[in-house]
C-alpha cells in the first residue's frame, strides 16, 4: 500500500478572524438579551419585592432619525431643564 503525503494548510488568518468576531458579537448579544430578560421579569428591590423593570425591549438602533434628534435637543433645552443640560453636539456612538 502505497502512502501519499498530505499538506496541511493552517485556517486562513482572514477566515478566523471573521469567525471570532461573529462570535464575540453573538456572545455581546445574548448578554444583552439576558439582562433585558431579568428586568423584563423583575429584580428585587428590598421592601417593594419583586419589581419588573421594563415593559418592552426595543432592539438598540445606531441609526437615530435626524427628525428625532432635533425634537430631543428642543426638549432639553426647552423649559423642562434648560440649555446648560443640552450637550453642544449630539453624543454619537
Amino acid at each position: 500500500m502505497a502512502t501519499r503525503r498530505r499538506r496541511r494548510n493552517p485556517v486562513r488568518r482572514s477566515l478566523h478572524r471573521l469567525c471570532s468576531k461573529s462570535s464575540a458579537a453573538a456572545l455581546q448579544r445574548e448578554a444583552h438579551y439576558g439582562l433585558a430578560q431579568r428586568l423584563y421579569e423583575g429584580v428585587e428591590l428590598g421592601s417593594e419585592g419583586l419589581v419588573g423593570l421594563i415593559t418592552y425591549s426595543a432592539p438598540i438602533r445606531r441609526a437615530f432619525p435626524t427628525m428625532r434628534l432635533k425634537d430631543v435637543r428642543e426638549f432639553i433645552a426647552g423649559d423642562r431643564f434648560g440649555p446648560e443640560y443640552l450637550p453642544p453636539a449630539p453624543n454619537i456612538l
